[in-house]
């Protein structure tokens, strides 16, 4: 064998070892994996899901809104009943005219509640209107504005706090142990009638049946 065919042996040996050597530790430059690249986290993609509700909470905070209870007294249905901790915000409804009457007592099957009360004033003829309606916040609670002196109320605005006594009647009766009811009343002012206005309390907790 001359020296040349021992010299072309000894090359392909050593090259094959290289290879071999190569790929064994996963050094070859033509098999390499391409590197995997982590999905990019943005704020949007950590943002946890927030709870919306199906309908506008103009009244009350957002937490509290799904938590009223039809109150009924006998046939009679009174309001919304809430259990709110003290100093929960309830909110004006409508532009309201707040009419000054430190307490108001508002009658209902014959019963009277303690109440702060706000005359729906949003429609502009609404001083020459037979029916008035008005949102009552029944309870003993903390007016926002100045109690005895007549205010008007923009819809959205702060109008009072709740108390954390339980609503009770003229006859110190409870109708369970809510320390606020809701409710919208109409009265026709020639006939000196009042009514439960229900759909309107349904437009602003339309979960009621």
């Amino acid at each position: 064998m001359n020296k040349l065919i021992k010299i072309t042996i000894l090359i392909l040996i050593i090259l094959s070892v290289t290879f071999s050597v190569l790929f064994y530790f996963d050094l070859w430059p033509f098999s390499k994996k391409p590197a995997q690249v982590s999905p990019e986290i943005t704020p949007e993609s950590t943002e946890l899901s927030v709870f919306r509700l199906p309908f506008p909470c103009l009244i009350l905070d957002d937490e509290y809104c799904p938590q009223g209870e039809l109150v009924y007294d006998g046939d009679e249905i009174v309001g919304l009943g809430f259990k709110l901790p003290e100093g929960s915000k309830i909110y004006a409804p409508f532009k309201g005219l707040y009419e000054g009457a430190e307490e108001t007592l508002v009658e209902i099957n014959n019963k009277h509640y303690l109440t702060f009360d706000l005359m729906d004033i949003s429609k502009d003829d609404w001083g020459r209107q037979d029916i008035q309606t008005y949102f009552f916040v029944i309870g003993s609670h903390q007016p926002a504005i100045k109690a005895g002196e007549p205010a008007e109320i923009e819809k959205g605005q702060l109008f009072v706090s709740s108390g954390s006594l339980t609503v009770k009647n003229s006859l110190s009766e409870s109708l369970g142990d809510y320390n606020l009811i809701l409710t919208f009343r109409d009265v026709n002012t020639k006939a000196g009638e009042w009514l439960n206005n229900l759909n309107l309390l349904k437009e602003f907790f339309d979960y009621i049946d």
